[in-house]
């Protein structure tokens, strides 16, 4: 057999344990009995408990060989705990639960010696309501690492809590160990007579009430004018208010065979009960009766005195079988207990046998030498717990997620009302403008009519004429795109925004056309601004619910029709013409393809070049989910559209060669991959954050960002909270998982996942992670949330699929597996070994400075060769530096293809 391990065990109860001359409470003695057993097994004990609870002078009588601890607050609580490194903390008390620090990552053993929440409803006053006492429970039972109860009736009935709480109950968590005592208790003093002495002792819980029993036991002693009962009772020692003495003596008949004490100190007490023949242990039935385990049984069978009790207690089965004191029904036969009195009276020898037995009972069933041996166990080799969100924070997520959809929805309703409130106040304008019209028609006759004609030549010059020569020599671009960039909480708006920025530093303006068909943007040395459209165009020359219906005909998924829009919204080629004429545009940037058919009519009116920026190959995204005709359309049109632009943009060469498969030529592809504002990273802090979101500082905080209602990131969400937060925890790693970004799911996916929605400062929310984990298994395009990631200094571990279109060197740049169950150990090994983790962080943040949003903007300025652009790098071979290595070269057709006449190239 192997020596035990001794180990350091840091014990938490609420009052001191006994102590010569002072009372004791029930927790302090089973904290007494639960210290020694574990002292017999080798282990080296700290006892800590309130200083409030500690009397005058208890110091005297300290025992030399424990440490003691005295705490006044949670944070004394927790810096002693931490300067004592103990391997195992034991807590008696539950509600001391929520005194412990939050970050501790050592082994609890939780002691549910009582049912504190059955004793909660039957004192009803001095605590919360009853739904928060139980969230509080389950909040403390959630911490625990393995737990004690005193008999097994408790043990069934704590399991059900312990599940909701969100503990894995497939393997054995509780140990039954009952209040134990000394195994080597001498015999009571003194010689038993015809006089004897019946004891009832301890503190008297209102709802227990034994005097219905203690007075006809009363009225038996004056029958026979033999024996006494000696009570002693009052209330809690470290209550406030203890009236329990009080209710119980107004309660007792009054009796020359009465005698009433208070509480006692510990060994007081003991010298009482030992001067004692037989001891009382009798009440009303209730469930917590039931459940509970009598600290004062205990201790009036280590005193040598025989007990009279209930015989619905647990330990009456123990006292029934050792013949150590006798069981009674005081419901159901009232007479039976006169006629047990009577008999007890009469037979003195019967109690001194029954005496020796209840200290054999003690020795052989309720020795701490025995008893405490599974804690001691557990001690020597303590283990983790699978740990699971609990009942109520699951209701919780669920109902704060529903909460923040509602909010989410009431913002969006917000935007419509203000968006009704400006078309009324349109309305309301056009209204007074007929009716100054009406009034100049009616009121100034032809004068005025005469006078409106006299403007109709100023007002063409100003709209029609003017232009004309405005545009000679402009350095515009035009960036047409989807509306839904405000605020730019996903990737795509980040791109675009970012470009549209970038791009301004290279021309004169840049002018963002999107679908929103009032205003239109116009960036200057990367400042924006709005621009109104006149009203004209506001409406004309119809909405786009038939253009929704039509493309659903044609098998397009509803939740991306917008997309498609622009192929035959005619409104959109009217603004990106009227923005064209207006202001001349050089260049027309479509980011999605049917954002290129407005810049098709633009080219073909007012000359130009056109390129196409795809974020994803919009048919190969969506194979999944297309019917086979909507997959057809899909591929011809995005095909065709490449085809007619004069520059295709991809994220990575994996979409490039899905384009040249699909039938798009060679020479117009070129891969640029998306940037990062890297200066935004240089100004985050993360400190704040930190105390928001009440994060330890032990504990490795994982990030993942993106949009969920985009599938393939709840795909990756889902492979975190039920692949590889599991894994981790099994392991025995306690994380923390923040999940950035907006639509996050309703279910709970795990308890140390924690979706933030979209937040306004995504560079500080990056800085304060510590790993990157990016398990994504499908999608297109560059991840722009790993160059984010590489920028903020925090090392990635993904999939292969997660790093297309970086130029990633395994182990170098990122750690990169196969299949998202490989992901965990890399994972590990960066929490492990810190410098690891900062070498990769620091390489991946030197190769992010290639893809400042500025040098992304430079690079498509070097593929445009827009006449009045030059710098000392022209040549196109650079412009594909950082594409794939087999395409370097640019086709020595491009401008010669790029300067086709206009009349012959088609707008579709």
């Amino acid at each position: 057999m192997t020596e035990p391990v001794g180990r350091h065990v840091f014990l938490v109860a609420h009052g001191l344990y006994p102590i010569s001359g002072h009372t004791v409470t029930g927790n302090g003695v089973r904290a007494w009995g639960l210290l020694q057993g574990l002292r017999h097994f080798g282990h080296r004990i700290t006892y800590a408990t309130p200083e409030d609870t500690a009397w005058p002078g208890w110091e005297k009588g300290k025992a030399q060989d424990i440490d003691v601890v005295l705490f006044r607050t949670a944070s004394d609580l927790g810096q002693a705990i931490r300067a004592g490194s103990p391997d195992v903390l034991v807590i008696v008390n539950w509600e001391l639960m929520e005194w412990l620090p939050t970050d501790l990552h050592i082994p609890i053993v939780f002691d549910l010696i009582a049912p504190r929440l059955l004793e909660m409803q039957f004192q009803e006053t001095g605590h919360q309501g009853l739904g928060a006492e139980v969230l509080r429970y389950l909040n403390a039972l959630a911490r625990g690492s393995r737990f004690l109860c005193s008999t097994e009736r408790q043990k069934a009935f704590y399991y059900s809590w312990l599940m909701m709480s969100g503990l894995d109950c497939r393997e054995e968590l509780i140990d039954v160990i009952p209040i134990s005592a000394a195994p080597s208790s001498a015999p009571q003093s003194g010689n038993r007579g015809t006089e004897l002495t019946f004891v009832c002792g301890g503190v008297s819980w209102l709802w227990q009430d034994p005097s219905p029993c203690l007075n006809r036991l009363l009225q038996v002693l004056e029958e026979r004018k033999q024996g006494q009962l000696l009570v002693m009772a009052g209330g809690y020692p470290l209550a406030a208010q203890k009236d329990s003495q009080t209710h119980l003596s107004r309660e007792l008949n009054a009796s020359s065979r009465l005698a009433k004490k208070g509480l006692l100190s510990y060994d007081e007490m003991e010298k009482l009960f030992r001067s004692a023949d037989v001891a009382v242990d009798l009440g009303k039935r209730t469930p917590e009766r039931e459940l509970s385990f009598s600290y004062r049984v205990v201790e009036y069978l280590r005193c040598g005195l025989p007990v009279i009790c209930n015989h619905y207690l647990d330990i009456a089965a123990k006292i029934d079988a050792y013949e150590a004191g006798w069981i009674i029904d005081t419901e159901d036969n009232d007479t039976a207990f006169k006629d047990l009195i009577h008999e007890i009276l009469s037979q003195p020898e019967v109690v001194s046998e029954r005496s020796q037995n209840a200290l054999r009972l003690i020795r052989e069933q309720l020795n701490w030498e025995k008893t405490i041996e599974p804690l001691a166990r557990f001690c020597e080799n303590p283990k983790p717990v699978i740990r699971r969100e609990h009942l109520f924070n699951t209701l919780l997520t669920r109902s704060r997620n529903f909460e923040e959809r509602l909010t989410r929805q009431q913002e969006e309703f917000k935007h419509v009302e203000e968006r009704l409130t400006r078309q009324q106040e349109e309305f309301q304008e056009l209204a007074n403008a007929q009716e100054r019209i009406e009034y100049r028609v009616l009121h100034l006759g032809i004068r005025g009519i005469l006078r409106g004609l006299l403007r109709i030549p100023e007002r063409i010059f100003r709209i029609l004429i003017k232009p004309l020569f405005s545009r000679w020599n402009t350095k515009n671009i035009a960036i047409i795109t989807r509306a839904d960039l405000f605020p730019p909480y996903h990737g795509a708006a980040v791109r675009i925004l970012e470009i549209s920025r970038a791009l301004s530093h290279q021309c004169e303006k840049v002018f963002l056309i999107t679908a929103d068909r009032t205003t239109y943007f116009v960036f200057e040395k990367g400042t924006m601004h709005e621009v109104r459209y006149p009203k004209l165009l506001h409406s004309f020359p119809f909405g786009t619910t038939s253009l929704a219906q039509y493309l659903r005909r044609k098998g397009v998924p509803a939740l991306d029709c917008f997309l498609w829009f622009p192929l035959y919204d005619i409104n959109h080629w009217v603004r990106t013409l009227f923005v064209a004429y207006q202001h001349g545009i050089s260049l027309y940037q479509a980011e999605f393809p049917g954002y290129l058919r407005p810049a098709l009519f633009a080219r073909w009116f007012f000359g130009g070049k056109t390129a196409l920026v795809e974020h994803n190959i919009e048919f190969s995204r969506m194979a999944d989910e297309l019917s086979p005709r909507g997959y057809r359309f899909l591929r011809r049109a995005e095909t065709r559209l490449c085809n007619r632009a004069d520059f295709v943009i991809t994220m990575s060469d994996v979409d490039r060669d899905i384009l040249q498969e699909a039938g798009v030529e060679d020479d117009k592809i070129t891969t640029i991959p998306h940037g990062v504002a890297l200066d935004r990273f240089r100004k985050a802090d993360p400190r704040p954050l930190r105390k928001k979101y009440q994060l330890d500082s032990e504990s490795p905080i994982l990030v993942y960002h993106g949009i969920y209602s985009y599938a393939p990131n709840l795909q990756a969400a889902k492979a975190l909270g039920r692949i590889i937060l599991p894994a981790l925890e099994k392991r025995g790693y306690r994380v923390v998982c923040l999940a950035i970004g907006q639509d996050p799911p309703l279910e709970s996916l795990h308890p140390a996942l924690r979706f933030l929605g979209a937040v306004d400062d995504i560079a500080s929310h990056l800085e304060l992670c510590d790993i990157a984990v990016v398990p994504l298994t499908s999608g297109g395009g560059t991840r722009m949330k790993l160059l984010e990631y590489f920028a903020a200094r925090v090392p990635v571990v993904c999939t292969k699929k997660a790093a297309e279109g970086l130029p990633l060197k395994a182990g170098v740049h990122a750690i990169l597996v196969n299949r998202v169950d490989e992901m965990v150990e890399p994972i590990i090994e960066l929490i492990k070994d810190s410098s690891r983790a900062r070498e990769l962080a620091d390489r991946a943040y030197a190769l992010v400075q290639e893809y400042d949003w500025s040098s992304i903007a430079k690079r498509h300025m070097q593929l445009y060769q827009l006449p009045w652009w030059r710098t000392e790098e022209t040549s196109l071979k650079k412009a594909r530096q950082g594409g794939s290595a087999r395409h370097d070269s640019a086709s020595p057709n491009r401008e010669s293809s790029v300067a086709t006449s206009q009349d012959e190239r088609s707008i579709y």
